[in-house]
């Protein structure tokens, strides 16, 4: 092959190249982003599990406060 056509196959190849490495590096930022995403949404579910929890940790403790109240003025108008 004549020295031109080795430029052109060799500037074709080099044009390839670099489409393919700015695809790959688009992405790997978006993966990038899908990460981030991922963990703010994962941090948000956890805060939202533990504000579930306690809320029903608070609601169960205030029943049952309830509950013993009710007993105890139960036995104190027996005693009555």
């Amino acid at each position: 092959m004549p020295q031109t056509a080795d430029d052109a196959v060799l500037y074709i190849q080099e044009e390839i190249a670099a489409i393919n490495l700015a695809k790959y590096r688009k992405v790997q930022h978006e993966l990038e982003e899908a990460e981030e995403r991922a963990d703010t949404a994962e941090n948000a579910m956890s805060k939202m599990r533990a504000r579930n929890r306690n809320s029903a940790s608070v609601t169960r403790t205030t029943a049952a406060n309830a509950v013993s109240s009710i007993t105890l003025y139960h036995h104190f108008l027996l005693v009555v």
